[in-house]
């Protein structure tokens, strides 16, 4: 079995554009978490670095927001089966524009604004995509109870006392009346191009099914108050901070075992941020 340190990434992407009708020439982009990403003039190839990704689900996902007519990336392959090369992939057209460097307000209403025109698009069940578009759990409560079991599971392991702390934040979350929503699940301004002041391609998707509350909370981590008060403008809606407070315990609690070996510079804010809100909700 090949390890990632043994796999020459920028050679299989080369042999899957070239596989695919185009020119192999291609440079790898900062890589994200969870994907290797290379970059030619005409498309992209993303793959997966130690951890299984659903290109399948994120496909519909794509296909679905760019039906609504959202700047969204044409998927041209997904492949899993590693007859090509020796990796799964998606390969997707390459949209115009760059990431933006610092956020300026109105860049930040953008992002509101595009965020609210993802969460309208339809979906069903909750919990994460499956590849035909639906959440994996029937209920809020069941997809809740998942939640709170991978907290006591995997968060409990980084972090027992804290885990405890956030038990029964997950009693109060599955109390919430929650009309599916789609969520990107990753919706942060380095998986969004700009062009001319405007945006002009979403990407990265790790499609979901929930509340907006629980995007919103994870854009309140990353922006802070005043920020978040351009994004509210751009989406039309100002989020309760209470009844957000419960999501951004179960961001916290998802992300923090995650980034622990990831991006471990992340974690000491999201923990203080989490014994923050903790002792604002009273647990």
């Amino acid at each position: 079995m090949k390890t990632e340190a043994s796999i020459d990434y920028k050679a299989c992407a080369e042999a899957i554009l070239a596989y695919h009708g185009f020119s192999p020439d291609c440079v790898p982009a900062k890589n994200g978490i969870i994907n290797k990403v290379f970059i030619s003039d005409q498309a992209v190839v993303r793959i997966p670095k130690d951890l299984p990704h659903n290109f399948h689900a994120e496909k519909f996902a794509m296909n679905l927001a760019r039906e609504y007519g959202l700047p969204v990336p044409c998927v041209l392959a997904v492949d899993d089966s590693k007859a090509i090369v020796p990796v799964s992939y998606m390969l997707e057209e390459r949209l115009p524009g760059s990431h933006p460097g610092a956020l300026n307000p109105e860049l930040v209403v953008k992002m509101g604004a595009m965020l609210a025109k993802l969460h309208s698009l339809p979906v069903e069940g909750y919990g994460r995509l499956g590849p035909f578009g639906a959440g994996i759990h029937p209920t809020w409560k069941a997809y809740v109870a998942r939640r709170q079991e991978l907290s006591r599971t995997d968060f409990a392991k980084f972090n027992p006392r804290l885990a405890e702390r956030c038990d029964s934040v997950y009693e109060d979350l599955a109390e919430q009346k929650v009309v599916p929503c789609f969520l990107h699940n990753d919706y942060h301004q380095g998986n969004l191009l700009f062009s001319n002041g405007e945006i002009s391609g979403v990407l990265d998707f790790i499609p979901r099914s929930g509340s907006p509350f629980f995007e919103a909370a994870s854009l309140f981590l990353n922006l802070g108050e005043c920020a978040m008060r351009d994004f509210e403008i751009g989406y039309g809606q100002k989020f309760d901070r209470r009844a957000m407070a419960p999501h951004m315990v179960d961001n916290c609690a998802g992300k923090l075992p995650f980034l622990a070996e990831k991006l471990p510079q992340r974690v000491s804010f999201l923990q203080e941020k989490l014994e923050e809100i903790l002792k604002k909700l009273g647990k």
